[in-house]
């Protein structure tokens, strides 16, 4: 019988990169450890490992080995690159900029460590320093779609030159599908700020009809009956201390662009508190029960068969993800889309503090509309789709009010806009913070801030985003009609 040779560190990394490109990041992290054990101090095969775990949410994992990479050749531009990549993707965008920088050095005419310089900049509210660079991108006609997407999210525009560009680009005839999806979204957002708002919202249109999302709203319908009759309150009356009992706990959620990185942001500049951003941890715990499952049945039997002691091992599963930093004593998880996740929230951290963000409906689902999200948010895809999934998802919130009750706190965003302080006193007391003056100033809290709000939140709170939708006439007319009960001073 013929012996199969053994794969060279060479063919390894060929499949390696190949499972990437085909989105299968587990297999990817497998082949290239592999071909990393066969010459460990390759700094390619380091490289390809570090980038493949970043991208697969194993990110301290991944940065070890960019790190590696860097060390073991200094002037590795794509490392370099990675690794700025990487510590910003941990929310820590200030350590990546000098190997960003160091990238730039080496290579001061490529585009993407110019671009990746920017966007951690931007995120680090740097716009003095972002912005030239984007602007030199653009007219250099560098990597164009990013660089003038990038500017356009990095401040309000005032110039229209800008626009023009944007514009006059789209007719390239060899511009990508992508491409022409992030021009749009740019365009429209720089006529947005120039205040021609028809021509803007033509540009959402387009770009929303590039996209192409199909979102099928009856198996969502499906999906929210599943957790209304899965985490019912006879469900925790038997199971209230099931769970691990920590009060270090808090978690933000809510619509997209209902105000959750602004509420983030001001309990982040309190002392005691780590603003963790954006965690995927509790739905991959979720998923990890069935909850990515398409039969409803399946999950529900799953989440009602479950053991106190598995409970708790849930927990530690979440918790063994996270970290305080030293002389924190709050843990803020910020993923809007954990309103889904309420009831497994409580049922594995019984004393854990929900934040509700809500927002004037119309404002909210035009502000989701506008702005360029990947195809989990599919909802996003036309008005009439957005307005009957903002339904669904208050149903659910009212039935998480039902089970839960006070032990959900409602941000109403444009009551922190009349009285922030007094908002914010209650927020304090609800999380069981001392008051910190510094929440009074959020804009001021010098932190990573990845999210499409990351410009909004280094300003002063303002109202101008409040009842934004007015502006855009007839054109969000779907959502008038649609949202008539939810809006404000409605109930």
């Amino acid at each position: 019988m013929k012996v199969k040779k053994p794969m060279s560190q060479f063919q390894l990394n060929a499949l390696g990169i190949a499972a990437v490109e085909k989105g299968r990041l587990g297999q990817a992290c497998s082949l290239f450890s592999d071909a990393l054990r066969l010459k460990p101090g390759d700094p390619v095969t380091r490289n390809n490992l570090g980038n493949a775990l970043v991208a697969y949410g194993s990110v301290s994992d991944g940065i070890h080995h960019l790190q590696k990479s860097v060390k073991l050749r200094p002037v590795y531009y794509d490392a370099l690159c990675n690794l700025g990549r990487a510590y910003r993707r941990s929310g820590d965008a200030q350590s990546g900029i000098r190997y960003l920088e160091r990238a730039v050095r080496l290579q001061p005419n490529n585009a993407i460590g110019l671009i990746l310089l920017a966007e951690s900049l931007s995120n680090l509210g740097q716009q003095d320093k972002a912005l030239p660079i984007y602007q030199r991108c653009v007219l250099e006609e560098m990597r164009f779609a990013d660089a003038i997407y990038g500017l356009s999210s990095a401040a309000t525009c005032t110039d229209e030159t800008w626009l023009r560009r944007a514009q006059n680009y789209l007719d390239n005839p060899q511009l990508s599908h992508d491409d022409k999806i992030l021009i749009n979204y740019a365009a429209g957002k720089l006529a947005q700020d120039l205040h021609k708002y028809e021509t803007a919202f033509q540009h959402f249109e387009q770009a929303k009809f590039n996209q192409n999302f199909i979102f099928d709203l009856g198996r969502y319908q499906k999906r929210i009956n599943t957790l209304r009759q899965t985490f019912s309150p006879v469900f925790f009356d038997s199971r209230k201390s099931w769970g691990n009992p920590t009060e270090t706990l808090v978690f933000i959620v809510g619509m997209p662009r209902s105000g959750t990185t602004l509420t983030e942001q001001i309990l982040a500049a309190h002392t005691q508190v780590h603003g963790a951003g954006e965690l995927h941890y509790m739905t991959d715990v979720a998923n990890g029960i069935g909850y990515s499952e398409n039969s409803g049945n399946w999950f529900m039997s799953s989440v009602q068969s479950l053991e106190i002691f598995k409970t708790r091992s849930l927990a530690k599963e979440y918790l063994d993800r996270i970290s305080l930093p030293p002389g924190k004593s709050v843990h803020v998880d910020k993923m809007p889309h954990n309103f889904e996740q309420i009831g497994l929230i409580k049922l594995l951290f019984p004393n854990a503090k929900i934040i509700h963000c809500l927002r004037d409906p119309i404002d909210t689902c035009l502000s989701c509309y506008t702005n360029f999200f990947n195809e989990h948010h599919g909802y996003s895809s036309d008005l009439t789709t957005l307005a009957e999934y903002y339904k669904k998802y208050r149903s659910l919130m009212d039935h998480w009010g039902n089970v839960f009750g006070d032990e959900i706190f409602t941000v109403q965003y444009e009551e922190m806009i009349d009285d922030s302080e007094g908002l914010i006193n209650r927020l304090l007391r609800f999380v069981g913070l001392p008051f910190d003056p510094n929440c009074l100033q959020p804009h001021k809290t010098q932190r990573s801030v990845g999210t499409i709000s990351r410009w909004q939140v280094r300003q002063p709170i303002y109202s101008t985003s409040v009842r934004r939708w007015e502006r855009y006439g007839s054109s969000v007319k779907p959502l008038v009609d649609a949202l008539s009960e939810y809006q404000l001073g409605s109930n």
